[in-house]
């Protein structure tokens, strides 16, 4: 009696191409929340408008002190950004591609998708000649190393 044997080579690979885009997906999904959670929770900077000028235009005015309204506090150098109005910490997110190497995600601020532009997200992440940097992504990374790589595994 003879054995047969069968190589479904077509559904295996794509069974295996499935589990690393679900694996991958759930490792950029993970480091998303976690660089979101990390921004520190700080009072905005509340600011008033007042009508004036010619033909009724506004001009901005910041108001200081007064019940509820508190001054923003811009975050030390090396630490995480202070959150002022939440436009880096929601344009945070992890997205999906293949590529010839396989699978991966991008995470990150990504402008294109909230509708606006995040210019300084590098400038944060990064400095610039007049400001030192405030690093949110490469933290987290690194912070995450292990768990990434049991998620991206399927462990």
């Amino acid at each position: 009696m003879a054995a047969i044997f069968r190589w479904h080579g077509a559904s295996v690979m794509k069974d295996i191409v499935a589990t690393q885009r679900r694996n991958v997906a759930r490792a950029g999904s993970y480091l998303a929340a976690d660089i979101k959670e990390s921004f520190q929770a700080t009072p905005q900077m509340f600011t008033k408008f007042k009508r004036g000028g010619v033909r009724g235009s506004f001009r901005r005015r910041k108001l200081k002190g007064g019940p509820g309204f508190t001054q923003h506090e811009p975050s030390k150098e090396g630490e995480i950004p202070a959150v002022q109005k939440g436009h880096l910490r929601r344009s945070i997110i992890s997205e999906m591609d293949i590529d010839r190497e396989g699978p991966l995600a991008r995470v990150g601020p990504m402008s294109r998708v909230r509708g606006f532009e995040i210019k300084y997200a590098r400038w944060l992440e990064f400095g610039t000649r007049k400001m030192k940097a405030r690093p949110y992504m490469r933290p987290a990374v690194s912070r995450n190393k292990q768990m990434l790589a049991r998620l991206m595994t399927g462990g």
